[in-house]
């Protein structure tokens, strides 16, 4: 399989998702903690601060001790490990539902995203999912951030504009 990461951002103000970059690659586990290291510095530089980083809990048993290696190699750095709930498909509906209300949007830049949109347009039926899964991911990381955003205000003022909804 791949490893696969992504960087996005939301914006509370537009509630708008960007998608800033994907990376991939198929590394053994020693190497994929380097890639690993090498993202994030680029994108702490992209962004001029630390970015979290949030890694898929791995099913296997050996998954623990994947997660102590982590910890070891980024001392310090808010790095957590988070243990998916519910179908891919499930999971990846949110982002293909905002998609489709243009509220992702991609930032351009050098990287190819050629990769990303394939495996996109063919979820769930593509042989890899791992940049769906990466995206899915971050999006939910995003809005649980900022769920206090998406909350409905405790009072309304009256605007004097009363529309009757109970024909519907």
């Amino acid at each position: 399989d791949w490893t696969a990461g992504t960087l996005a951002a939301f914006d509370p103000e537009t509630a708008l998702f960007y998608l800033v970059r994907v990376n991939r690659d198929r590394l053994p586990p020693p190497k994929t903690i380097r890639f690993i290291r090498h993202c994030s510095e680029v994108d702490d530089m992209l962004f001029d601060r630390e970015i979290p980083i949030r890694i898929e809990r791995p099913a296997a048993e050996g998954g623990q001790y994947t997660a102590e290696s982590f910890y070891r190699a980024f001392p310090g750095r808010d790095l957590a490990f988070r243990t998916p709930k519910g179908s891919k498909p499930a999971r990846a509906q949110p982002v293909a539902t905002a998609a489709e209300a243009g509220r992702w949007h991609v930032v351009e830049g050098p990287w190819d995203m050629d990769a990303c949109f394939d495996e996109l347009d063919l979820f769930p039926d593509s042989d890899h999912d791992d940049i769906t899964d990466s995206l899915s991911g971050a999006a939910k990381e995003l809005r649980d951030r900022n769920a206090v955003h998406d909350a409905a205000p405790e009072t309304v003022e009256d605007d004097g504009d009363v529309h009757d909804l109970s024909g519907w």
